[in-house]
């Protein structure tokens, strides 16, 4: 059995993540979760189960602290969208959380 899940890694997220998480929602909604019909793609990957890995990362920000701060902001604020859209799918979430657990826990 192989068991899948989807979401916006914090190492990858930038300043085009709110395209990423809607593409996550679209995808959600979309054929992935219609048995019977073709796969995005024609593959036949499992359907999602879950959302993530998702959350917050400081540990690999890079060294300059102005840098940092700006992708920690967007790391913030994907993980923000990716639980409330977790929330409206009723689905569990897979958090990331590495140097960064009382931020990621409020």
């Amino acid at each position: 059995m192989c068991i899948t899940r989807v979401g916006l890694h914090p190492c990858s997220v930038d300043e085009e993540w709110e395209s990423a998480v809607a593409k996550i929602e679209a995808f959600w909604w979309g054929r992935a979760n219609r048995p019977g019909e073709p796969r995005l793609g024609g593959d036949a990957s499992p359907y999602p189960v879950a959302l993530g890995e998702c959350g917050l990362d400081r540990f690999h920000l890079p060294k300059d602290a102005a840098e940092a701060e700006k992708i920690f902001g967007w790391q913030r604020a994907a993980f923000a969208a990716q639980l409330a859209l977790a929330k409206r799918l009723g689905c569990p979430v897979v958090v990331h959380s590495r140097g960064a657990f009382q931020s990621a826990s409020r």
